[in-house]
């Protein structure tokens, strides 16, 4: 039986987005040995920013609030409800969209390929965000262009670098028992915690917008290292119980060492 013909003559079964893939698929299987290169080619090359057609989308959806329609309460709620996926991701993928767009409108024929690689771009605009991007297009070839180099670039260190962070026991364990339950490592399931958190736009839209901004994040300054308290590490770990019960149902009470 071939599964992939049953399902797609099977209506209304599917997601237009898983559909369309299937569909795809079959059309391409079909075709085989008859493809025609310069065919191909353009598909790879004109699939290969994708992500930035979604982040347009999803801006309008969010700006006109398109979700309501749906009786969507708000644009986190259609992010998560909807598609699948945390408010956090959906609101990168925009702010990626913005800056690549804004390059390709400067000129550039080479663009970042994927959301992670513009994420790095997005606190810049203007000749700030020119001047960075030809810096990093300057750096290597186009194929040795990664997340990586490109923030190591723009932010002077490489993206995701790897941190050490101490836990209480008690808070780990129940960290490792809440991720076992789950099927997850500890640290993919503070990932996904993390991100469907965004304290600075959780549920908050403006009644009107006319435009996706970005704005720059504030110089820093370089200040020593102090150790944390001890008041403000049960702070933080009480912090830490506290998001895990709300995203995973979890009772706990308050340490009894808290001063």
């Amino acid at each position: 039986m071939d599964l992939t013909l049953e399902l797609l003559t099977a209506p209304n079964h599917l997601p237009p987005s898983i559909d369309d893939v299937l569909t795809y698929a079959s059309e391409i299987e079909e075709e085989g040995k008859n493809i025609n290169f310069k065919w191909a080619d353009y598909e790879i090359k004109n699939h290969l920013l994708s992500y930035v057609k979604v982040g347009l989308v999803a801006q309008k959806v969010r700006l006109y609030r398109l979700y309501a329609q749906e009786n969507f309460k708000t644009f986190k709620e259609y992010c998560e409800k909807g598609l699948g996926k945390s408010y956090w991701v959906i609101k990168k993928i925009i702010e990626a969209a913005r800056t690549t767009v804004e390059l390709a409108q400067a000129g550039f024929t080479q663009l970042p390929q994927y959301e992670a690689q513009a994420r790095p771009l997005t606190k810049f605009t203007g000749d700030n965000l020119i001047e960075k991007w030809q810096e990093v297009i300057s750096s290597a070839p186009a194929h040795r262009i990664t997340a990586s180099h490109i923030s190591e670039i723009v932010d002077g260190e490489p993206q995701n670098p790897k941190k050490r962070i101490s836990l209480n026991k008690d808070v780990y364990e129940e960290l490792v028992e809440k991720a076992r339950a789950a099927g997850k490592k500890p640290d993919e399931l503070l990932r996904e915690l993390l991100g469907n958190y965004d304290p600075t736009d959780d549920e908050y839209e403006p009644e009107t917008q006319t435009e996706i901004v970005v704005e720059d994040e504030p110089e820093k300054t370089e200040e020593p290292e102090t150790p944390l308290t001890q008041k403000e590490l049960e702070n933080w770990l009480l912090d830490m119980k506290k998001l895990l019960a709300e995203r995973y149902s979890l009772s706990f009470s308050p340490s009894s060492n808290s001063s």
